[in-house]
């Protein structure tokens, strides 16, 4: 009995070390100290070649009904899900292998 408590312990002790270790991964340094990032997903960064086509932009942006554009700038744009759900990893990726030709 001792030793089935101890495995259950062990092995929660575990997940919740391996939890913490998944969520430092994201941080940066200012002035010395380290600042933790908590991952969003429910919204995505783009940014584009700053000679990116406006129009090519937008398209891409309306290409996807489930997002929405909720800010940006002239070669960047923030969506956000509609229905609060997590981005999937098929939508990342697929604005991650996208292309555009700079006019």
């Amino acid at each position: 009995m001792k030793r089935i408590t101890f495995i259950v312990v062990l092995s929660i002790l575990f997940n919740v070390l391996l939890s913490a270790q998944q969520n430092s991964e994201h941080f940066y340094y200012y002035k010395g100290e380290k600042i933790f990032l908590q991952q969003r997903t429910d919204k995505i960064y783009l940014k584009f070649a700053p000679n990116t086509d406006k129009e090519q932009i937008r398209a891409l942006v309306e290409k996807n009904t489930s997002l929405q554009r909720t800010s940006g700038g002239r070669s960047s744009a923030i969506l956000e899900a509609k229905n609060e759900n997590p981005i999937s990893p098929a939508d990342i990726e697929f604005y991650k292998a996208k292309e555009y030709e700079k006019s």
